[in-house]
Order: structure tokens, then sequence, then C-alpha cells
């Protein structure tokens, strides 16, 4: 088994070429040879030998020549063979120069050696000079890092320190800001106070005007009239034609009756009647147009129930107030008030067919009129916006969301 495992190193090792190859293979060959030769196949081990050629003066190829010689002096002393001494005696010149070489290798050692301690204590001078030229650069490093670092901190403050003065600035102009929209939504809501504090005294007003002209004034003209019926019945005969004095004097009063109650219906014909919104627009939009300068329609989808009071009162101010803006600028033939709900959100389109207007020249901040309608409705959480062409007329799209 180890002859096999000593002929395939030989096989591997055949075309190598290098120094430690070469070796190796020579090694391979002598021990290939020995093997044979204890294994007794002398002929054989003889041929294996001799194939060995070594042509190197070098100390590791001397020992591979001792031993070659060496075991073909123990095979052809086996083999009987004369020249088995001349292989002796090269083993044996090989083992002197090998001894020589060895003695002076020692010597070569102790001069090896005293180099050596020479170069170590040159080295560790070196060393020494070296440890304190590192000490010194580290230490002028460390004072430049430290020189840096210190500007670097320096610098980061000095950023931080201005990033921190922004940042008050600009904390300090949206306090200011906070503060200006405070005052800004306090004003608002100061003047819609007034609005509504102003609509809730003409509502009172209305309600005490329409209740007096209603109570007093009618049930004292119609008294007045059941007197003059009763004096009619029970007149008597004289020259002047009082069948015709009695005649005018009871039309008169029936027309001021009449007045009255118009009057009363008229102040009372919002949404303080108990008609509701619905009806008290209706209502509006049949007496404006009974008078033939222009015609108003009504038109509704979803309102089948009465809306919370006090926003039926202000979506009426706000219609009737449009209503009147249309009249008394508008010019215009026909309008048309359209008011829905659904989903939770009343829709009111007022259109109508007048001369129309610019909406950037219109100042709806200033004055009562589109400024409160507009405050009124954001009060009320709604949107407000106009829509006109100048020469076709205008519209006006109101959404309030109904909680």
């Amino acid at each position: 088994m180890s002859q096999t495992y000593i002929k395939e190193t030989s096989t591997l090792l055949k075309d190598k070429k290098g120094y430690f190859e070469t070796e190796k293979k020579i090694s391979s060959q002598i021990i290939l040879g020995a093997l044979l030769f204890l294994d007794k196949k002398n002929e054989l081990a003889l041929q294996k030998l001799k194939e060995v050629s070594i042509d190197n003066e070098h100390f590791i190829y001397k020992i591979q020549s001792k031993y070659k010689n060496y075991w073909l002096y123990k095979v052809h002393s086996k083999m009987n063979k004369i020249d088995s001494l001349i292989y002796l005696n090269e083993y044996l010149e090989i083992e002197r120069e090998l001894n020589h070489s060895a003695s002076l290798a020692s010597v070569s050692d102790l001069e090896t050696k005293y180099q050596t301690e020479k170069k170590e204590k040159e080295n560790l001078q070196l060393k020494q000079d070296n440890l304190e030229a590192e000490a010194k650069r580290v230490k002028n490093r460390n004072l430049l890092i430290g020189s840096l670092l210190f500007i670097l901190l320096a610098g980061t403050i000095g950023i931080l320190s201005l990033k921190n003065s922004k940042r008050k600035r600009k904390l300090a102009e949206q306090e200011k800001e906070l503060e200006t929209q405070k005052n800004l939504t306090l004003l608002k809501e100061q003047e819609l106070t007034t609005i509504n504090a102003m609509v809730d005294g003409q509502e009172k007003e209305r309600k005490r005007i329409a209740e007096d002209l209603h109570d007093n004034l009618g049930s004292v003209l119609a008294t007045l009239k059941l007197h003059f019926e009763n004096l009619q019945i029970n007149k008597e005969k004289k020259k002047i034609n009082q069948d015709e004095l009695f005649n005018k004097t009871e039309s008169l009063i029936d027309e001021a009756y009449l007045k009255v109650r118009s009057i009363a219906h008229a102040k009372n014909a919002g949404v303080i009647a108990n008609q509701g919104l619905l009806t008290a627009v209706k209502m509006m939009a049949e007496k404006i147009s009974s008078a033939d300068s222009i015609k108003i329609e009504v038109i509704d989808f979803g309102l089948d129930k009465r809306l919370e009071n006090s926003l039926e009162t202000t979506v009426f101010r706000i219609i009737q107030e449009l209503i009147t803006n249309i009249i008394k600028h508008a010019e215009a033939k026909n309008a048309t008030i359209n008011i829905s709900l659904y989903d939770k959100n009343l829709n009111i389109i007022i259109e109508d067919d007048g001369k129309g207007f610019e909406v950037k020249k219109v100042n709806l901040k200033g004055g009562m009129g589109i400024s409160s309608i507009k405050t009124r409705i954001e009060h009320l959480k709604g949107t407000f916006e106009i829509d006109s062409i100048k020469g076709k007329g205008a519209s006006v799209i109101i959404n309030i969301p109904i909680e």
C-alpha cells in the first residue's frame, strides 16, 4: 500500500519543475527504491535507485545523494555485487562533507547569532527612537485634533445659536399672527353679535308693530265700521244725500281696514309667522310679483319639515336682502329662488336676468349689505359665492350645513 502511495506521488510530481517539487520527486524515488528493497525486490529496487538523477550541489540534495548511495550499497551488498564498496565509499564521503558543512554551519550560526543580537540592539534603539518620534507626532496630532474640535464646537454652537434666534423670531412672528387672528376673530364675532342683535331687534319690532296694527287699530276700525252700519240702519232722512255719504265713508273705512290688515300681514310675513321658511319665501315672492315690476319664481325641494326657528329667521332675512338688492340694482324682469334641502345641506340659488356686474369690482367687505350676509353665512359654517357676467344677470349660491 505504501509503494502505491509513493508511486502516485512520483507520478504527480513527474512534470513539476520547481525547487521544492524536484526535491520532493527525488525523495519519493529514493523512498520507493528503499521500500522495494525491504520488500525483497532487489532488481526492481536497483533499477529505481539508478533512475534517480541528482545534479545539484545544494545541501538538501547532498543529503538525498547520501541516502541514494546508502541504499545502492545495501542493494548491491544483498545481491553480492563487487561495486557495493564504491557506493559505501560515496556514502561515507558525503557524510564527511556534511559533517564539515555542519561545523561551518555552527560557526556561521554563532556569527549569525552575534549579528542578530547586534541587529536586535540596533532595532531596539531604532524602535525607541521611533516610539519617541511617534509619541511626539501623536501629541502634535492630538493638539491639532483638539484645535479642530474646538473650532467645530464653537462653530456648531454659533450655528445653533443662530438657528435658535431665528426659531424664536419665527415663534414671535407666529404668536403675533395668532394674536392678530384672534383679534380678527373677536371683531368678526362682535360684528356677528351686532348683526344678530340687530336682526333680533328688527324681528321684535316687526312683531310689536304687527300686533299693534292687528289687535288695536284693526279692532278699532272694525268697531267703527259696525257703528256706521248701525247709523245706516237707523239714519234719518235729510236733504243731504246721506246714502252716498255713508257709502263713501264705509268704502273708506273698508279700504283703511284692508290696508291695516295688509300692513300687519306684510310686516309679519317673515318666519316669525307660523307658516315656516318656505311659506314665508313664497308669500314674499307672491307679493313682490303682484306689483308687475318683476316676476319671482320659487322652486323648492326637500323642505318637508320645519328647520330650527333661528336658522329659518336668518335664512329668510338673507333671501329677503338679496331680493331687495335685485329690485334696487339689477333692473331685472325675472328672478328665481331655488331652495332645497338634501343630505343635511341647505342649498339656496338666487338668479336674475338683470344687467349683471363685475364681481371683482364689488366691495364685499364694506357696508352692511353683502358683508353682513357673508358674515352670517360664515357664522352658520356655510359658503357664499357670487357669479355674474355683465349684461347677463347674476346668481348667488349659498350652501349651509344642517346639523
